[in-house]
């Protein structure tokens, strides 16, 4: 055994193990990089239906139009809303773990300028 050996027992008290990336379970954003990742699309009256992003194999965003397509290998995605150049920004660095569809009557609600989804389509390929 060598004289240099230590198991460093203080290093390791001092980082904290945790099971979650850091954010709440009802973040919308992944908080650091990682190798699995889903995206999640939640419809307004309760529907649900993820998506794996090593699946995602192109994306399309027209902002003039408040348009984002998303093409996996499985299914064709189409979200509209209001100002979505930043949502697409996120799905395509992979950060965006949940997209909602708001109803628009609730749109004057958004004092944030965050992006607002308002239809969300999905058909199978």
């Amino acid at each position: 055994m060598s004289q240099d050996f230590s198991l460093r027992f203080d290093e390791n008290k001092e980082q904290t193990w945790s099971n979650h990336d850091g954010n709440s379970s009802e973040s919308d954003l992944y908080a650091q990089p990682g190798n699995s990742r889903t995206l999640l699309l939640q419809w307004s009256d309760g529907r649900k239906q993820f998506f794996n992003y090593n699946y995602l194999i192109t994306g399309f965003c027209d902002p003039a139009q408040g348009i984002i397509r998303l093409e996996f290998s499985s299914h064709h995605v189409e979200l509209r809303g209001q100002r979505l150049m930043s949502l697409y920004t996120e799905v395509m660095t992979q950060v965006r773990r949940v997209i909602s569809c708001v109803e628009e009557r609730y749109l004057p609600l958004n004092h944030h300028n965050d992006s607002a989804v308002t239809y969300i389509a999905v058909e199978s390929r």
